[in-house]
C-alpha cells in the first residue's frame, strides 16, 4: 500500500509539473488529458489535493489555465488606467501618494496583452496601527478591526465579514488610525503566522492592527488578485529568524504578469470552478476516512 502511494504521488507531482513548466498549447492540454484519465485514482487523499490546489493557482498566474483573446484590451492600457485613478485619488486625498514605485516591464515571454509589473503598479499598500487596550473589547461600532486571529474565526474563511472587535470613527482619530475600504486583501506579516498562507478580503471598512499588510486592488479584479498572493508561499521572502516577518519593499520588489481585465474575470471564473472540485474531493476523503475509522472502532 505504501509503495502505491508513494508510486501515486510521484505520478501526480511529475504530471504537475510539467504541465507548469508547459510551454505551448498542445503540451499543457496532453499533460491535462493525462490528469483527467487518472483523476479519481491520484487524487483520494488530502495531500495531492492540496498539490492540486497549488497547481492551480501556478497555472493561473502563469496564464495556461484560459484561453487568451486577441480582443481582450492590453494590460499596458489597463495599467495607464490605474496610474489616472491613483493620481485622481490622491487630488481627493482619498490615498496619499506613495513612496513605492510601480515597476512596469514590457516582458516578451509574458503572453499576449499581458504586461509585467509589481503590486504597486495595481494596487495601493495597506499598513495596520497598533491597538491599544483601552480600545479593545468593544462589538457592535461601525468599523472592523482585525487581527491575525480574525482570520481564524468561523465564517471568515474568504473574507473578514466579523471581527472580535470594532471601534469608531473617533476611536480611529485618536489612534491616528484609519479604515480600509472594501476589496482590501490583507495577510499576516509577522511570526508564524506568515507561513499558514492566510489571504482575507475586507468586505467592511475596517481596520487592521500592525501583524497585518495589505494591498487595496486597483481597476482590477479583487479576486484575481487574491489568488494572485495566495500563489506565493509568503515565508521565502521574510526575514528574521527568531521573528520572522514580511517588508513592504521586498515584497514590492517582486514582478509578475499581469493579464487584461477581461482574462482575469475569466481566471477567476475558471479557478473558483477548480477550487469547488478540490473542496468536493476534501469532503468526500473526509467523510470516507471518518467512516473508516467508525468500522475499525466497531
Amino acid at each position: 500500500q505504501n509503495t502505491h502511494n508513494n508510486l501515486k504521488r510521484d505520478c501526480v507531482a511529475s504530471t504537475l509539473h510539467h504541465l507548469s513548466e508547459a510551454t505551448d498549447n498542445q503540451e499543457i492540454k496532453s499533460n491535462w488529458s493525462i490528469l483527467h484519465g487518472n483523476f479519481n485514482n491520484w487524487f483520494d487523499d488530502l495531500e495531492t489535493v492540496k498539490k492540486l490546489r497549488a497547481s492551480i493557482l501556478q497555472l493561473a498566474v502563469q496564464g495556461k489555465l484560459v484561453e487568451q483573446d486577441p480582443d481582450d484590451e492590453p494590460a499596458s492600457v489597463l495599467l495607464k488606467k490605474i496610474a489616472t485613478e491613483k493620481e485622481l485619488l490622491i487630488t481627493e486625498g482619498l490615498i496619499k501618494k506613495s513612496r513605492s514605485t510601480p515597476i512596469i516591464i514590457n516582458n516578451t515571454n509574458q503572453p499576449p496583452n499581458w504586461i509585467e509589473g509589481n503590486l504597486s503598479s495595481i494596487s495601493e499598500w495597506a499598513s495596520g496601527y497598533g491597538f491599544p487596550k483601552k480600545y479593545q473589547g468593544n462589538t457592535g461600532l461601525d468599523i472592523l478591526f482585525a487581527k491575525v486571529s480574525d482570520m481564524n474565526r468561523q465564517g471568515n474563511e474568504r473574507f473578514i465579514l466579523e471581527t472580535a472587535n470594532t471601534v469608531s470613527e473617533a476611536d480611529l482619530k485618536q489612534m491616528r488610525a484609519s479604515a480600509l475600504p472594501i476589496g482590501t486583501i490583507i495577510f499576516p506579516k509577522i511570526g508564524g503566522a506568515i507561513a499558514t498562507n492566510k489571504r482575507r478580503i475586507l468586505q467592511k471598512p475596517t481596520c487592521i492592527d500592525n501583524n497585518c499588510l495589505g494591498v487595496t486592488p486597483i481597476l482590477c479584479d479583487v479576486n484575481w488578485v487574491f489568488y494572485l498572493l495566495l500563489s506565493w508561499k509568503m515565508e521565502k521572502y521574510q526575514s528574521g529568524t527568531s521573528v520572522p516577518a514580511l517588508s513592504q519593499k521586498t515584497l514590492d520588489e517582486l514582478t509578475f504578469g499581469i493579464p487584461p481585465l477581461a482574462e482575469q474575470k475569466r481566471i477567476v471564473a475558471k479557478v473558483d470552478e477548480l477550487m469547488a472540485i478540490c473542496d468536493q474531493l476534501e469532503a468526500q476523503i473526509k467523510t470516507s476516512q471518518t467512516l473508516n475509522q467508525n468500522l475499525m472502532a466497531s
